[in-house]
């Protein structure tokens, strides 16, 4: 996807899906790892994503960093109490 493409999905798409798009397009992270992950996969010191290797498609435990900004936001989100319950 192109950095204008991202854009314009992010512009259009549903308020409660953009982090979840933000995330998944800096992180990289499968579909199967972004439905799974939880707030304890957040390491706020090292600013990144640990995947842990019952997660992780090659089933080794990694490090995934993701930008200042929308860790601030996922901290932000989990922090909140919110629920996310559109995935579908």
């Amino acid at each position: 996807m192109l950095v204008e493409e991202l854009k314009q999905l992010l512009r259009f798409c549903a308020p409660h899906r953009r982090l979840l798009y933000e995330v998944a397009a800096c992180s990289g992270l499968r579909e199967n790892e972004l439905r799974q992950l939880e707030p304890s996969f957040l390491d706020r010191d090292a600013c990144a994503i640990r995947i842990p290797k019952e997660v992780d498609k090659g089933r080794k435990e990694r490090l995934q960093m993701i930008p200042s900004a929308i860790m601030a936001r996922l901290v932000a989100f989990v922090e909140s109490g919110e629920v996310f319950t559109h995935y579908n």
